[in-house]
């Protein structure tokens, strides 16, 4: 069965199905790049002046304001931006035919962005949110690897929202009306 038969089968069968995709790749062509760019925004700004004043702290009131951070950063608007754009990338590598390996490029490296950030930030976060009166020996070692897990992040969250954007303004093929 080639591809053209099974378009004409969906789009003669199954006309809602046709006429809902265009609305949902444009939706999607704006949005996905949209989430990715507050994120690569949000990793930027902890990497460039929040890290850098973390650099100057004194142990016990970096840890005090680290922590105070990642509470205030745990909330429901934080948690929808962080992952809206695996859904969005998923849902635009699923309909916009014409750019589906640029989005799948984009999932795949936003995706390492979630997975390094519940391997490195989120047990560093963890460790410090324990940490009362004895401070560690190793605190400037773990604030270092966690603000060095940040700028990567950063990096591939901007990698993923550059290739977003070339994602949804690359121009397919037309398919004409018949």
């Amino acid at each position: 069965m080639s591809s053209s038969f099974l378009h004409d089968i969906k789009t003669k069968h199954f006309p809602a199905l046709e006429m809902t995709r265009e609305p949902a790749r444009i939706a999607l062509r704006l949005f996905a790049p949209l989430s990715l760019g507050i994120m690569a925004g949000f990793f930027f700004a902890f990497s460039n002046p929040v890290m850098m004043a973390f650099q100057q702290l004194e142990a016990d009131i970096f840890i005090q304001a680290f922590n105070g951070i990642n509470i205030s950063v745990r909330n429901g608007i934080f948690f929808a931006a962080f992952f809206v754009p695996l859904a969005v990338l998923l849902g635009a590598a699923l309909i916009d035919r014409d750019s589906r390996l640029l989005w799948v490029v984009a999932l795949v490296i936003y995706a390492v962005v979630v997975i390094q950030t519940r391997m490195v930030n989120v047990p560093i976060n963890e460790f410090f949110k324990t940490v009362s009166t004895e401070i560690p020996s190793d605190w400037q070692e773990l604030r270092d690897r966690w603000a060095l897990s940040n700028l990567v992040r950063t990096v591939l969250t901007t990698l993923a929202f550059f290739v977003a954007l070339l994602a949804a303004t690359r121009h397919g093929k037309r398919r004409m009306a018949a």
